[in-house]
């Protein structure tokens, strides 16, 4: 699995490999990565793919009541640390790390990125999930400060295709997906 998401000028973009793995098998070539958690939220869990269902699930779940009473006022800060808090409360058996990704009209596009241990850090670039090992280095040397939509994107691509061609674990097509102040 590879997974990544970056802050653009106008909001995040987020992208995954489609391949899911069991050990060394193929389960699933097409899946589909990036998660709804309300229309302006979206998450991308690696790790267990069942904890990670099970998790984005629930926190889907969770924000689409607060949505209804909060409308447009609830923080992609709030989700990640929702998130955070689910992940460090089951630390001791989970197996899933999280990226968080949306756009909120106090702070625009932001990107949070929660380790399986529970750790949260906001990032304007991340990557994660096996994959991320042979990428973190050409995102870091390739992203910008409000960098524009079209080169978030190949950028995504460029990085999610290199995962592909080094990690066995990464494969399939790339997926992509933006975030603005429409939603995705």
């Amino acid at each position: 699995t590879t997974i990544m998401a970056v802050e653009y000028d106008g909001g995040v973009a987020l992208a995954a490999d489609s391949r899911t793995t069991s050990q060394s098998f193929v389960v699933n070539r097409v899946a589909d990565k990036l998660t709804k958690v309300t229309d302006k939220i979206y998450c991308c869990c690696s790790g267990s793919v069942s904890q990670g269902q099970q998790l984005s699930q629930m926190m889907s779940n969770k924000f689409y009541s607060l949505s209804i009473t909060m409308g447009d006022s609830l923080l992609v800060q709030m989700a990640a640390s929702a998130f955070r808090q689910r992940v460090y409360l089951d630390r001791s058996f989970n197996q899933t790390s999280v990226i968080v990704a949306g756009w909120d009209k106090f702070c625009g596009g932001q990107v949070y990125v929660i380790t399986a241990s529970g750790l949260m850090v906001r990032l304007r670039a991340a990557a994660s999930g096996s994959g991320a090992s042979v990428i973190r280095s050409y995102l870091l040397a390739k992203h910008r400060n409000n960098i524009k939509l079209n080169n978030a994107i190949d950028l995504l691509k460029n990085a999610i295709e290199i995962a592909i061609s080094q990690d066995p674990h990464s494969g399939g097509v790339v997926r992509i997906g933006v975030i603005n102040k429409n939603g995705l």
